[in-house]
């Protein structure tokens, strides 16, 4: 079936792909809120006519999730063998052999990728790793992936895949986050960041959130501007906590690092397991989130701090076009830790208009918002619905 083709029947029907495992809950599993996003935006087109959410049985939402969120039926591959115009295969969890036969039938079998391809791929090669990234063995339509890989892996898609790719819009809601918020005050944990100095605390409470699953994302770079910033003024720093370290603080070259930072040798650095960034926020009070990224400049976590009012130093280029967080170039920890002494400057009133310009940012990435259904609809050829209330 060509690409821009309408079937007989009434309105497209899409598949999409269920993650093969998630987290118990949703505000702690990127790959589920991804999935919901895709299902969400397909269901603001006009011309889809039915949505699944396909998966290998047992099916398991992971806490804070329905499938009411995604307007989508739950089915088994073999119950749609028949009934597909497209199936949307997120980071090659559907069999092989199912999307082999769906492609014999006519249907587009589309490939879309999470993260960074490039890294996922190269860096257990380089270190004797467990593989973190598998191409599908079926042949494939198309793939889509994010703009921020442009550079690094589209032209490595390309040739691996022997199909166009597609610069797919950037999804982002905050369902989760909202829900994800109100119970933390339910537990007696709210969000919400309070400019100046709090009662009794001499600096920010600075948060590093990296996942220190690859060089894409971690903590080393925010870890060094920390540490510069407190040399450079004490009383700007009240403590650092570094996320996903915890199994980490034995490693000889982390623990050298570690132990050589003042904030370490003042009693003011903690290293913890991994904990989802706004749990992080509310329940320990923190003030600041300095992160750092390679060829990926949008990020789900990054989103949450944004939307939360949070500051963010962050070395996105993204982020800096649109005035949002305290940017700094590249691998520069000088230059961060400038960043985050600015930030800290930083009068209340400019707090509130950056989460005002942040908030109406993130609402062009909503994917029932007019920019992300107008792309969608042009690239699959479909009406576009009249954009739904957020």
């Amino acid at each position: 079936m060509d690409a821009a083709a309408t079937p007989d029947h009434q309105g497209l029907r899409v598949a999409v792909a269920a993650p093969a495992r998630g987290e118990a809950d949703i505000a702690h599993d990127p790959r589920w809120q991804f999935t919901a996003f895709v299902l969400m935006a397909l269901q603001g087109l006009e011309g889809v006519s039915r949505l699944w959410l396909v998966h290998e049985a047992p099916l398991r939402l992971p806490q804070g999730l329905q499938l009411a969120d995604m307007g989508a039926t739950a089915a088994e591959p073999h119950e749609l063998t028949h009934r597909l115009d497209w199936v949307i295969d997120i980071d090659a969890t559907l069999p092989a052999e199912w999307l082999r036969r769906l492609r014999r039938l006519g249907t587009r079998v589309v490939e879309v990728l999470r993260g960074n391809p490039y890294a996922d791929a190269l860096e257990p090669a380089l270190f004797g790793l467990a593989p973190r990234w598998t191409w599908p063995d079926a042949a494939i339509d198309e793939v889509w992936c994010g703009a921020a890989l442009r550079r690094t892996c589209q032209p490595m898609l390309q040739a691996v895949a022997r199909a166009p790719v597609w610069e797919m819009p950037r999804l982002w809601s905050p369902l989760f986050a909202q829900r994800r918020a109100q119970a933390l005050a339910g537990a007696g944990h709210p969000l919400g960041f309070v400019p100046g100095v709090r009662a009794g605390q001499r600096g920010w409470r600075v948060l590093v959130a990296e996942a220190n699953a690859s060089v894409v994302g971690n903590c080393v770079v925010p870890m060094l501007a920390t540490e510069a910033a407190y040399r450079g003024c004490a009383q700007a720093v009240a403590c650092m906590m570094v996320l996903h370290t915890f199994e980490r603080k034995e490693h000889p070259t982390f623990n050298a690092l570690a132990c050589n930072l003042d904030l370490t040798r003042d009693g003011l650095a903690s290293y913890e397991p991994g904990l989802a960034v706004l749990d992080a926020l509310a329940a320990h009070r923190m003030d600041c989130v300095v992160g750092h990224q390679w060829e990926q400049e949008m990020r789900d976590d990054w989103c949450e701090v944004l939307w939360a009012g949070y500051p963010l130093v962050h070395n996105s280029q993204a982020l800096r076009e649109q005035g949002l967080g305290l940017s700094y170039a590249d691998f520069d920890a000088t230059d961060a830790a400038a960043a985050l002494l600015a930030g800290w400057r930083l009068p209340a009133s400019f707090w509130s208009g950056q989460r005002c310009r942040a908030l109406a940012w993130l609402a062009t990435l909503h994917p029932l918002g007019e920019s992300v259904q107008r792309s969608l609809a042009q690239h699959l050829r479909l009406p576009a619905a009249p954009a739904a209330a957020r």
